[in-house]
């Protein structure tokens, strides 16, 4: 992608493409005297190529620290699952009126509860969840997936799909856990979907929502529950690992990102989309923009079904042009309360043109240097990190007729002063 071309590629656009000039007028000219252009004023619509930098980054950060784990089941296309540790589980409780705690023989009504996330969920009437125990050497992530095995079943939940709502706790076995109680085991939990057609997300320890045990060491219902919070040993000698290690998703089968040379939004690991805009100032500066649409042609994503969409939700780019990283200043976006530019939903096998509405971020840009600040969208996915719905487009690379466009209708701003 070379900015200096497409930046120079611009310059005739600017100037040939002013279409339907005269041919609207504002019907009102009430309100804040700025947008006062005059009685029927005229409004010119530009169609423009100003993307002058397309990319597509990924989304997620290092390993283990992902806000939400991912469970996913689709068949040939997907296979994703939760892995939860819990390497301290206590062997001792206290009994009521004893001031000492004493060893825990019995272990009864043992459950893991995790949070659910819904955003971008497919789930099957009923869903079954299974829970394994995952322990072992601190294996890697292939032999990690080869420890779900039948005889490490420890727990599933049978839920109706309309059930599946906030939180979802899986009976686990008791006598595991007594075991793992008596003889200082560790618990590491592994969560997986048995249905195809099953996506759904699940809290994160980095939320403060993560997953936790509850079980019950005596069946004297005065002394509650015993709670039992995510932890991990392991990395040995590493706390920013070992503690990022208390859950993460394994990702065993996940679908091809879509082409390099397009832009892609969502998808598993998610991607985001950073564009970069080249507008003339003059536009920006001195015109009252009516309306901005940004006009994507989209690559159908055939990999995934009918029910797959994408929330497409553009963000105004608010990194310093001293950001070389892009991956970094894709993260750098206006808060969209300040910024508020409406989400598109997507549906990713189809094709086609699709329109966003920006002219806020054209207002935004008012207020930004181009210089110190670039004029950038980022597109991310409402469901970022919970989905494997991927939207594609094709980008500035792509034939002309399939690139990325701006429609501008605007007015010349009027000075007033005494007739």
């Amino acid at each position: 992608m070379n900015a200096i071309r497409r930046i120079a590629s611009l310059l005739p656009l600017f100037t040939l493409v002013i279409a339907g000039a005269c041919t609207e007028k504002l019907n009102s000219i009430a309100g804040c005297p700025d947008l006062c252009t005059g009685q029927g004023a005229p409004i010119q619509t530009l169609i423009i190529e100003p993307v002058t930098l397309d990319t597509t980054v990924t989304a997620a950060g290092e390993f283990a620290t992902e806000a939400f784990l991912f469970v996913g089941n689709r068949g040939d296309t997907v296979d994703t699952r939760a892995i939860v540790r819990f390497d301290t589980v206590p062997s001792r409780y206290a009994k009521s009126n004893i001031t000492d705690s004493v060893d825990i023989t019995t272990v009864d009504s043992a459950f893991i509860t995790v949070r659910i996330d819904r955003r971008g969920s497919i789930v099957p009437n009923p869903v079954i969840i299974d829970a394994y125990d995952v322990d072992g050497t601190d294996p890697t992530q292939t032999d990690v997936a080869a420890l779900f095995t039948a005889s490490r079943l420890i727990g599933t939940r049978t839920i109706a799909k309309d059930s599946l709502k906030d939180s979802l706790r899986i009976p686990i076995s008791n006598a595991v856990l007594l075991d793992k109680a008596r003889n200082r085991k560790r618990l590491r939990v592994g969560i997986k979907a048995r249905n195809a057609s099953t996506q759904f997300g699940i809290f994160a320890t980095e939320t403060g929502a993560g997953a936790h045990v509850t079980f019950r060491a005596t069946t004297d219902t005065a002394i509650r529950a015993l709670v039992v919070l995510p932890k991990s040993g392991t990395p040995v000698n590493d706390v920013a690992k070992s503690t990022a290690f208390q859950d993460y998703t394994l990702a065993v089968k996940v679908p091809a990102p879509g082409p390099a040379s397009g832009i892609n939004v969502g998808g598993y690991p998610a991607r985001l989309a950073y564009l970069r805009f080249t507008i003339p100032q003059g536009i920006v500066d001195s015109s009252i923009v009516v309306r901005a649409r940004l006009i994507l042609t989209q690559i159908p994503n055939t990999q995934l079904g009918l029910a797959d969409t994408v929330t497409l939700i553009p963000l105004v780019g608010a990194a310093a042009g001293t950001v070389s990283d892009i991956s970094r200043a894709a993260r750098i976006t206006l808060d969209r309360n300040v910024a508020l530019i409406d989400s598109v939903l997507v549906p990713v096998r189809e094709s086609g043109l699709r329109r966003i509405e920006i002219a806020v971020a054209l207002q935004a840009w008012r207020l930004q240097s181009a210089t110190t600040s670039p004029h950038v969208l980022v597109l991310r996915s409402g469901a970022e990190g919970v989905s494997i719905a991927e939207a594609r487009f094709y980008s500035m690379e792509a034939a002309p007729n399939l690139r990325p466009r701006l429609e501008i209708s605007y007015t010349p701003r009027t000075s007033f002063g005494r007739p």
